[in-house]
């Protein structure tokens, strides 16, 4: 197979020619010779607008380079707007950005790997900083949300390889893979802003059949999301996904299911695994009809605290929630969910919650300790969310709060108040229409006499 260095293609690696015409000619001319390695080299940093991935190539960006996304939005061209590379399978006037860096469509036995740095340049679309979270700029005339561009889009790829990289600062959504199965993703640090909003680090869209294992990942918003979109709809469920030994840390959720649940979200295993100072630990939050089921969860230590209110979250470590986003289109079932062998500290409890009584089925907790404190303190306590769709309210913090929840299954669960004592403190186990519920050695007390 051949190697195709970009720098014979003609790019400068300098930082501040845009290469993204070198590059892509170095893409498709080793596609065209039926495959091989596309090789950014050492010592350089090659500052790019958008680029399509084809299949067959490995795209080495080697240690000691950095691939950087311009900052300019006229270097995101048409032809790289999500609607254009899917076949209009995507239907932007979705919440979906319409704008990506690195995009892929139906590029099988791709990988991306060397061991450099892709720097999605979040930094240089901050408008201002209002305190716990930045404001975005667009372009003239479009609103900002939808203007951002993606780091990585990659749609509808088979035997997809993505590790050993450093992914960082993205501008909106970092590592975006819709409709892809047989993946792996391994040995990344994908470093972003906390401040910056939107900047997901792995979203897994209608995937199938993906392991994500021994990444570090910090991020504004969910570091590890699971969902399937309205508007990805031809891609099926989501499904058979492995993540394991990662360090997490995000100012939404550091782990979620949802809270798009447009078709099955199904048989997830997260495992051995760290998740410090985040908003959310576990979240598992479905508001459309599509449903969640059969989740494992085993071998975590969470770290939970209250970020800004205009993150979602108050500081669960563990957070169900089954609340209809339109109750005329209705909910789907969570269930089948088990907790092993967790240790949690948050300035938050445990919620399990269903807005009507059958939408959160069978959940056990088994072997959970979860300590409740104020160990940060910066922001209110005494609050819950449950945004979408509903808000922030004021309500006591429970070191299990069971609500809506059926057949829940409580063993060998433990509930300690830490040092820093808040009168918002409230029960160690709260229930509400709670129909089944099982305890099976929970220990604990009430905060206050």
């Amino acid at each position: 197979m051949s190697t195709h260095d970009v720098l014979t293609y003609g790019a400068v690696g300098d930082g501040q020619i845009n290469d993204a015409a070198a590059i892509q000619t170095a893409i498709d001319a080793c596609h065209a010779a039926g495959g091989g390695t596309v090789l950014l080299p050492s010592g350089h940093t090659y500052l790019s607008g958008s680029l399509q991935l084809r299949g067959q190539t490995e795209f080495r960006v080697e240690r000691g380079a950095t691939l950087l996304a311009s900052p300019n939005y006229a270097d995101y061209r048409p032809e790289h707007f999500s609607d254009v590379i899917s076949g209009s399978l995507i239907d932007t006037d979705s919440e979906l950005s319409r704008r990506a860096w690195l995009t892929a469509f139906e590029a099988h036995d791709l990988s991306i790997t060397g061991g450099g740095v892709i720097d999605g340049h979040g930094r240089a679309f901050v408008q201002a900083d209002l305190g716990g979270i930045y404001e975005m700029r667009g372009p003239e005339g479009e609103e900002q949300y939808q203007a951002r561009p993606y780091t990585l889009n990659l749609i509808g790829c088979q035997r997809l390889d993505v590790g050993g990289l450093t992914l960082r600062d993205g501008a909106y959504w970092t590592l975006r893979l819709t409709g892809c199965q047989d993946v792996t993703i391994t040995n990344l640090r994908l470093h972003n802003d906390l401040k910056l909003p939107n900047n997901d680090g792995i979203d897994l869209d209608r995937c199938q059949r993906v392991r994500i294992s021994d990444c570090d990942i910090t991020a504004g918003d969910d570091a590890i999301c699971l969902k399937t979109c309205r508007s990805t709809a031809a891609y099926g469920n989501c499904e058979d996904i492995v993540v394991t030994n990662c360090t997490l840390q995000s100012v939404s959720s550091a782990f979620k299911i949802g809270s798009e649940c447009w078709s099955p979200v199904r048989n997830i295993i997260f495992s051995n695994s760290v998740i410090r100072d985040s908003h959310r630990g576990l979240s598992v939050q479905c508001v459309d009809p599509g449903g969640v089921e059969n989740l494992l969860f085993s071998n975590i230590t969470i770290e939970t605290r209250m970020y800004d209110e205009r993150w979602w979250g108050r500081g669960e470590p563990i957070y169900v929630d089954g609340t209809a986003r339109d109750r005329a289109v209705g909910v789907g079932q969570i269930r089948h969910l088990h907790f092993r062998d967790i240790l949690a500290r948050g300035e938050n409890g445990v919620i399990l919650h269903a807005e009507d009584v059958g939408d959160v089925q069978d959940v056990v907790l088994d072997n959970v300790r979860v300590e409740v404190d104020t160990w940060k303190g910066e922001h209110p306590i005494g609050q819950q969310d449950f945004r979408p769709p509903h808000s922030l309210v004021d309500a006591p913090t429970h070191g299990v709060t069971v609500n809506g929840a059926s057949e829940v299954t409580l063993r060998h669960v433990q509930v300690k108040w830490g040092p820093h004592a808040h009168a918002a403190f409230g029960q160690a186990l709260f229930t509400q229409r709670a129909a089944g519920l099982t305890l099976d050695d929970f220990t604990g007390e009430n905060a206050h006499a």
